[in-house]
């Protein structure tokens, strides 16, 4: 599909990115963002991740515009629900300065939204992590609404509160272990009952696979948690792979009983600690942040905001979704 703009006197042309375009996505990724990101990434996100994107390319062919998403299978009250999940927004700098409500970035984003959600579309809403001004560039020229901030969290390892290590066992999990998709499995079935007032991305073996093993530009690392009578683990941890000893941690991902989000904080931290490293993060949106009121994170200056986008004919999808989110559900942390 493709559709001819003039925009401040220049003739654009929209277009539903598909991958011979593989080239141009990444080379605006490349500016906009720095990244190093190469062609294995856009395999791992667009290919095998089935994500989509709409661009604008101006007289040169050059890619100046783009909204890039991808599907994302969600549980609303416990009704599987497919949404889309909102990434690599980008515009070309030379475009960021024109002074027009109707610029490339909003044809770009108008038409990702209006030819993708719907009753009788694939997507039934769509969200994403946005920076503040984005989020308020969204909300301003009517594509979305701001779901509010994600809290960012910090934990200085020092001060954790011990996990008894009488009582609970934190062991590695293999990428290759032949029972990692029976552990994901038994530990996401749990967390779906758990969780059943949320809306909350599905944290099944394909996902967690996808999303932390298959990732070809950053690296991850699985731990199961289990008390010392259970005989499979309650469930799987996700954490950043540090680049250098003493680095951060991030805690990217529990995937079990929603109970059990707080001992799985302290054997991240648990971790963390025979790391040597002084600090961990995690994003947290609201539903995650209170269940973790008790292991006493510190509330940093938040990065991102949620954006929330509900078709015209459905508006009551978003108003309270109750979105249960972690740094993880992002798509380049």
């Amino acid at each position: 599909m493709h559709k001819d703009l003039l925009i401040a006197g220049q003739p654009l042309e929209l277009r539903d990115m598909v991958p011979v375009h593989r080239d141009d996505v990444l080379k605006l990724h490349h500016q906009i963002f720095s990244s190093g990101l190469q062609g294995d990434w856009f395999e791992w996100k667009y290919i095998r991740g089935q994500g989509e994107g709409v661009g604008i390319w101006n007289e040169r062919q050059e890619l100046i515009a783009y909204c890039g998403g991808f599907p994302r299978r969600m549980l609303q009250q416990g009704q599987a629900t497919n949404f889309l999940q909102i990434g690599d927004l980008m515009v070309s700098p030379e475009w960021r300065g024109v002074f027009t409500r109707k610029n490339p970035f909003f044809y770009a984003c108008e038409h990702m939204y209006t030819t993708r959600l719907g009753s009788d579309r694939p997507y039934k809403v769509g969200f994403g992590f946005a920076h503040a001004r984005s989020t308020r560039l969204h909300v301003k020229q009517g594509l979305g609404r701001d779901g509010g901030a994600v809290p960012f969290l910090q934990w200085q390892v020092a001060q954790r509160q011990p996990l008894p290590a009488w009582l609970w066992r934190v062991e590695p999990l293999a990428a290759d272990a032949p029972h990692l998709r029976a552990t994901v499995d038994r530990a996401w079935q749990a967390m779906r009952r758990d969780t059943r007032d949320y809306t909350i991305g599905i944290r099944d073996a394909d996902y967690l696979s996808w999303r932390f093993i298959q990732r070809p530009d950053k690296a991850y690392r699985l731990y199961t948690l289990r008390r010392i009578w259970d005989l499979q683990p309650l469930g799987v941890i996700v954490l950043s792979q540090p680049s250098h000893p003493g680095e951060a941690v991030q805690w990217l991902d529990w995937v079990g009983p929603a109970r059990h989000l707080a001992h799985a904080c302290l054997a991240a931290l648990r971790v963390a600690a025979e790391e040597g490293a002084p600090t961990m993060t995690t994003w947290a949106s609201a539903s995650v942040s209170e269940r973790l009121a008790g292991t006493a994170p510190e509330f940093l200056p938040h990065i991102a905001n949620i954006s929330i986008r509900a078709p015209a004919d459905m508006p009551a999808q978003a108003p309270d979704l109750k979105l249960w989110l972690m740094a993880g559900d992002t798509d380049f942390l």
